[in-house]
């Protein structure tokens, strides 16, 4: 078990960590450059370049968290462009396919390919625009709705003040009703 010792730079930036091997590999295994770093050499690469991989997304993502999109803008539309050159080449190998059940896969295979790409083009828009959004205190949707804007007294405590809606029949000396509302 070798262990490594903590230092820190001018800036108490922690440079190198005093943990095991069994501690540093629990913390590398929990990050989350380890698994997109593992995911990228085993597809493209050597075990080599595991570590220097893990720094640079962890690089990028520290960019993004700092509000610079840039990054995450090229990786969709990056991402738009090879979906709609996969969408291009299936159509193509679907028109020169000899069977139907051949030729149906690869067109599903190729509009999957297309949808996935207008699905990127659209989250790089939404990245790039982001949707505003209102606060709606009251919204009025039914055709004869009341609206009581106000604090509805508890029901152990009686109203001194009659209902908005209430109309009241008064009878006058004179025998005659009065409505007053």
């Amino acid at each position: 078990m070798k262990s490594t010792s903590i230092s820190l730079n001018e800036k108490n930036t922690v440079v190198a960590v005093n943990k095991s091997d069994a501690e540093l590999g629990a913390v590398t295994l929990s990050t989350s450059e380890f698994p997109a770093a593992a995911v990228m050499t085993t597809y493209g690469g050597s075990r080599d370049m595991l570590e220097p991989l893990m720094l640079e997304l962890q690089a990028q993502a520290k960019a993004i968290q700092s509000g610079d999109t840039r990054l995450v803008e090229a990786m969709y539309a990056n991402q738009a462009v090879a979906l709609q050159h996969m969408f291009f080449v299936l159509a193509k190998d679907a028109k020169a396919a000899k069977g139907t059940t051949e030729k149906q896969a690869m067109l599903q295979l190729a509009l999957r390919a297309q949808s996935n790409s207008r699905a990127t083009l659209q989250a790089l828009m939404e990245a790039k625009n982001p949707r505003q959004f209102s606060v709606i205190k009251q919204a009025n949707v039914a055709h004869n709705q009341q609206v009581n804007n106000g604090v509805a007294p508890s029901s152990r405590e009686k109203s001194t003040r009659p209902a908005q809606n209430e109309v009241f029949v008064a009878e006058a000396d004179d025998g005659s009703t009065t409505l007053d509302a």
